[in-house]
């Protein structure tokens, strides 16, 4: 791990937000730092963390989450135009009843 970057960010309102700088690829080299991001949800991130993100540049954000999650609780980068937001729904074809 880079030691002058730091893998968690604190930003308001997110209580897991981390940077995948460092970790390896397949075919070799590793992921750069600042350039991918993995949080819980978003619904909770203040003004200022909303800034703070754009302010690094801030592209893209993929929302796993149910449509039933995302209806409750609106990713607040949805209908941000200076972002691209996509829902792909992680468990949406699984069967989890049994």
């Amino acid at each position: 791990m880079n030691p002058l970057v730091d893998r968690h960010i604190v930003l308001g309102g997110i209580c897991n937000l981390r940077d995948l700088g460092g970790y390896p690829v397949g075919g070799g080299g590793n992921i750069r730092w600042r350039r991918v991001l993995r949080s819980d949800s978003l619904h909770d991130l203040n003004d200022s963390g909303i800034e703070a993100l754009l302010d690094v540049g801030l592209a893209s954000v993929i929302d796993l989450r149910d449509a039933i999650e995302i209806e409750r609780q609106p990713n607040p980068f949805h209908a941000h135009r200076a972002v691209k937001y996509s829902h792909v729904p992680l468990f949406a074809h699984l069967d989890l009843q049994e």
